[in-house]
């Protein structure tokens, strides 16, 4: 989009024309691999408040094999998962120092897995915030398909690239969001 607005002001049309058509075409791809994302997350059961109800193929195929754990067996003994769920670092035995008592739910051997208390507002937010920076992507889309339309009849010159440019300022703005979003909801753990 920044060498769109280049183009438009160096009276370069053709490259305009290219350039929005690439970020609209980016645009598209970046709402499909969220629809996959959203259609994963929906089918898991993984969404927000009340309707949170996790349930993969996965799990409900290792509940029914799975082996009973011994009781008597310490947690730091427990036999290692298998497939996916393989990790080469044990839990712990009990949650970290400094906690109350109580504070922190114990993993009992084969209840590896459980999930942390209240990941459905995580959930919540994410939708919210996913969702939200996906209407305005929209918002975008629609902005830059009008300037594609435009630039394709001409009206754009060095002497008039004020929407071009003020689209582009919004189009950042959006990315700059991205930018934000994506390390806080998807890399910080």
């Amino acid at each position: 989009m920044a060498c769109a607005v280049r183009c438009a002001q160096t009276n370069q049309r053709r490259g305009l024309i290219l350039l929005l058509s690439m970020t609209l075409l980016f645009a598209c791809c970046f709402l499909g691999i969220k629809y996959v994302e959203y259609e994963q997350k929906w089918k898991h059961g993984l969404l927000w408040g009340k309707r949170f109800h996790p349930h993969t193929e996965e799990t409900q195929s290792h509940e029914k094999t799975a082996p009973p754990a011994v009781a008597s067996q310490p947690a730091a003994m427990a036999p290692p998962p298998t497939g996916a769920d393989r990790s080469l670092i044990e839990p712990a035995p009990r949650g970290p120092a400094g906690l109350a008592a109580g504070a922190v739910e114990e993993r009992k051997p084969g209840h590896e897995g459980s999930r942390p208390s209240n990941v459905q507002i995580f959930f919540g937010i994410y939708f919210l915030m996913t969702g939200l920076h996906g209407l305005h992507v929209i918002g975008g889309m629609t902005v830059i398909g009008w300037l594609l339309v435009r630039s394709v009849k001409g009206h754009f010159t060095s002497e008039y690239f004020t929407p071009v440019d003020l689209g582009g300022l919004y189009w950042h703005l959006v990315d700059l969001i991205w930018i934000y979003l994506f390390p806080l909801l998807y890399l910080i753990g």
